[in-house]
């Protein structure tokens, strides 16, 4: 490799952005674009030559840009090979088990996350990033997003010609990191370092000659250094390579055009299988073309010198050498894929480009378990590969099919619902003609086209198939299409009922060891989750627990996906039967299992219902960890999610209590006002007039009388039982509180129509019945009940609200000791929980009593005894206390790094240390004083 020839500035800036990205422990981005040839790749070698950061370097190809994740699988199993720890992650994503769950998009991308977080630093290189496939980019971002999230020290440099995907990814990364961005856009050489690398390259060149190059090359690196060898100093790319050539051998010429048809960096064990040569033969001509300047050794695996050579030999290539040639990478590529769809994908181009019969191949792939990764590149390629196959071909229908379930499985839904009424009425039996006209009812379902959805269904039923299954399957999507596109609850609650019935007697037909049949399985598992929606709908939880013992069940064998889905269940059932402790078992243990297995997706569902059960426990700092995780992961996945907005809701009313309520409760007002659904604002209503009756009493009398009347607009739309009497319930304590008292016995007297069903719902009649009472309307018992209640579910938060309804009614009887005393507890366990919020609201009351509060002194600081922290911090302190890092800590409890950081500036303020020496030093004095 020649010296280094001018690019100070440049150089300074890369060297100087990695730099950053190491020392200040940050995100930082770097991308070096400009035309070809002009030394993007050299700069960044040198910018990080003497860099002494863990480094991955994968480089993206233009014949495979079309091809699903190409840049992304080299990408990720590099990061695989990168650290043990690395490793451990990703290979079960890439090389699941059988039985296993099966990995989607979501899951390789959050396990690249997870994989690319393990260490202090990471530098990741790019090459060549203008070839980058779409999926390939989209974990790309991810990277970056989730980095930024949880505060990774991630560096990426980015190498590409200018393009639009080079500039896409500038205009987003801008967006992002704003300042951690260095953009280095290169020109060409100076004339007088162009003419210094001229002669480095040629030292037989005069000053002259040198002079000659450089002017031809336009101050091209690689121009410059191709032209300083070559014997004309006017000739072309290709004139140049076949000059080269021409003192090569054959065996030569074919390997340089089979390594410029494969288009990426070659391994010699590769070239071997490919070509089919001897290891010495294979080695000759490697030789050879070193030797001549067209190749390069990049340990063991061979790249052509420059992408413009590469094109230069592929554009003269015959079609008849370029058909074997394609083929003997199909045949090869074939041999080693395995279940990888990428290669296998791969393999069918190549066969399809070569003129052979790609039709067994692309039957491989969309029949893979793995499909799923082929992405929406993928798809692409494999709907242009089967529209070759012509209508009426042998297994030309199961291909169409096949390809529909996979548009639908990638959230295509237009393409599957096309593709399965195209060939629907084409199919022989009535099953076949059934199953397809319901896939295209699923799939217009999904798209929300309810017209659609319903008169696909009906062609399904027309067909006249009387397969068992397959009648289940009609009954739980006409109770689907009802319930959500019809808005028709009770109607589809009948269907429902109606369908679990059916599959009840189909498994009581089934012998009691023998498995159930997987489509069955599935429908059963289908239909028990509607009957959970239903119940929880129709405000009957207390149902919801024997439906999830049945679903459990029914998913034996059925994988890790459906037993969290019951798992999720039960937790939630739990948690609304007032059941909180063990509710909070079940969706913690699901939670983590769920983030484990990189199932975003349910991980979500599991995590908004954790969110809520913790913080009605009082367990803040636990409720805020989980809700700040679901965001996140929302996040990088980059689509909304109604499970993350459910997270959000129950953080902001977490942050209320833990002390910032003006900003969380306008977080609250905000989330409202962008939420669409009538039935998904009901809960928002419910929060932002709860804690302004609260926080203002009186004083915020119309803001909610004006919201509970939007919100009775919105509960009459979503015409959900549950939600209606739990806002009803909501809205008389709200009310209560601010002296609307005639208006919120009103509410109360609906409330009374619907008797409460499981502890929860009890609870919250109580502290509707007590907030009246506090207000001077009905029985004054309730208020000491609703204490009692509150302790006896162990709702933190809550019990401090019920004292002080007490309290004040205490204080107006004159009773002011008695008052102070019930306050004083309050503030104990307000203490306790963290809620400042409240705290400051006790201190108040304490105060319009004529009781200094100033002489219990500030809030608790810290007193440096372990028992202050929380099981979390005391997980943590432990580990740290053991030599983990953050992210060995992060690793090891699946946080991101500013939860973990979060914790540990909470424990050290806690233990009042310093440091972390200091912080394990106290660890282990606290244990051997147990």
């Amino acid at each position: 490799m020649t010296g280094f020839f001018g690019r100070t500035d440049e150089l300074e800036l890369v060297r100087a952005a990695v730099a950053r990205a190491h020392g200040a422990r940050r995100l930082t981005a770097v991308v070096v674009d400009g035309e070809p040839g002009v030394g993007k790749t050299r700069l960044i070698d040198e910018a990080l030559r003497n860099v002494r950061v863990d480094r991955v370097a994968v480089s993206a190809y233009e014949p495979e840009m079309g091809l699903p994740f190409s840049l992304g699988h080299d990408l990720t199993r590099a990061l695989a090979r990168s650290s043990h720890a690395a490793g451990q992650i990703l290979d079960p994503i890439l090389a699941p088990e059988p039985g296993g769950p099966l990995p989607d998009w979501t899951s390789v991308f959050e396990a690249a996350h997870r994989a690319a977080g393990v260490r202090d630093s990471l530098l990741i290189t790019i090459d060549d990033f203008q070839w980058s496939d779409e999926r390939s980019t989209a974990l790309i971002h991810y990277l970056v997003r989730g980095a930024q999230a949880d505060g990774d020290p991630l560096a990426l440099v980015v190498g590409g010609r200018r393009s639009t995907a080079v500039s896409a990814l500038v205009t987003s990364l801008e967006r992002l990191l704003g300042e951690g961005l260095t953009r280095v856009t290169l020109g060409p050489l100076d004339h007088r370092s162009t003419v210094a690398l001229a002669r480095a390259v040629n030292p037989a060149l005069d000053p002259r000659g040198a002079a000659a190059v450089a002017d031809r090359s336009g101050g091209s690196p690689f121009w410059c250094e191709l032209l300083a060898t070559a014997r004309n100093v006017e000739a072309d790319v290709a004139r140049i390579v076949a000059d080269r050539l021409s003192a090569a051998g054959t065996d030569a010429a074919v390997l340089l055009e089979t390594i410029a048809v494969l288009g990426r960096q070659a391994p010699v064990e590769d070239l071997i299988a490919i070509r089919g040569w001897p290891d010495d033969r294979l080695t000759a001509a490697l030789v050879e073309l070193m030797a001549a300047g067209l190749l390069v050794d990049e340990g063991g695996a061979f790249r052509i010198v420059h992408d413009l050579v590469r094109t230069a030999v592929e554009t003269q290539l015959p079609d008849e050498r370029r058909r074997d040639i394609h083929a003997r990478v199909a045949t090869w590529l074939e041999s080693i894929a395995g279940e990888n769809v990428t290669l296998l994908l791969r393999a069918a181009e190549a066969r399809n480009r070569a003129g052979r019969d790609h039709l067994p191949l692309t039957l491989r792939i969309v029949r893979s378990p793995m499909r799923r990764l082929i992405g929406l590149d993928g798809l692409r390629s494999i709907v242009a590969l089967v529209d070759s196959v012509p209508a009426g071909t042998p297994q030309e229908c199961e291909l169409q099919g096949e390809l529909a379930s996979l548009a639908a499985e990638l959230g295509q839904q237009g393409l599957a619902m096309e593709r399965w009424a195209r060939i629907a009425d084409r199919l022989g039996t009535p099953r076949d003609r059934a199953r397809a006209w319901l896939g295209a009812s699923e799939a217009a379902q999904q798209l929300e086209r309810t017209d659609d959805a319903r008169a696909h269904l009906e062609r399904a039923r027309s067909a006249g198939s009387d397969d068992p299954v397959l009648l289940l399957e009609l009954q739980a999507a006409d109770a689907a299409i009802t319930r959500w596109l019809e808005n028709r609850p009770q109607e589809a609650g009948i269907v429902t009922i109606a369908a679990l019935e059916r599959a009840r007697a189909l498994a009581a037909s089934t012998r009691p060891a023998e498995p159930l049949e997987p489509r069955f399985q599935s429908a059963y598992e289908h239909t028990l989750v509607l009957a959970c929606v239903d119940a929880m709908q129709a405000n009957e939880p207390e149902v919801i627990l024997p439906l999830v013992d049945e679903l459990t069940r029914v998913a034996v064998g059925a994988g890790i996906e459906a037993s969290l889905q019951a798992s999720l269940r039960r937790g939630s059932a739990l948690m609304l039967l007032g059941r909180l402790p063990e509710a909070e078992e079940q969706l913690a243990a699901a939670w983590l299992e769920a983030r484990r297995s990189f199932l975003s997706g349910i991980a979500l569902d599991i995590g908004s219902w954790l969110t809520q059960t913790r913080y009605l426990r009082g367990h803040l700092s636990e409720a805020q960890e989980v809700a700040e995780e679901c965001e996140a992961l929302a996040e990088r996945i980059g689509e909304p999610s109604r499970s993350a907005m459910g997270a959000r809701m129950y953080r902001l009313i977490g942050t209320i209590s833990a002390g910032d309520h003006r900003a969380a409760l306008a977080g609250l007002v905000a989330q409202c006002e962008s939420e669409r659904d009538p039935h998904h604002r009901i809960p928002l209503h419910q929060a932002i007039s709860r804690w302004h009756s609260r926080l203002g009493g009186a004083a915020r009398a119309d803001e909610v009388r004006a919201r509970i009347a939007t919100a009775r607009t919105d509960v009459a739309e979503a015409r959900c039982t549950r939600c209606r009497l739990e806002f009803t319930r909501a809205a008389t304590e709200s009310l209560a509180r601010v002296g609307a008292v005639a208006e919120a016995m009103r509410w109360f007297e609906e409330a009374e129509k619907a008797p409460p069903r499981g502890d929860l719902q009890a609870w919250d009649q109580l502290r509707a019945r007590s907030a009246l009472a506090a207000a001077g309307r009905g029985d004054r018992a309730s208020l000491q009940d609703a204490i009692d209640t509150a302790d006896r579910l162990g709702m933190g938060i809550e019990s401090i609200w019920a004292r002080t309804n007490i309290a004040l009614v205490k204080a107006g009887d004159g009773d002011t000791a008695g008052a102070e005393t019930i306050l004083w507890q309050a503030s104990a366990i307000a203490e306790a929980t963290g809620a400042r919020t409240e705290r400051a609201h006790i201190d108040q009351l304490l105060r319009q009593l004529g009781i200094r509060t100033w002489r219990r002194g500030p809030r608790a600081g810290p007193t440096g005894d372990l028992s202050v922290l929380s099981d979390r911090e005391r997980e943590i302190a432990n580990l740290i206390a053991g030599g983990a890092s953050n992210p060995d800590i992060a690793g090891a409890l699946f946080l991101s790094r500013k939860t973990v950081e979060r914790h540990v500036s909470s424990i050290l303020e806690k233990l009042e240390v310093r440091n972390r020496a200091q912080l394990a030093a106290k660890v282990a004095a606290g244990d051997g004083g147990r």
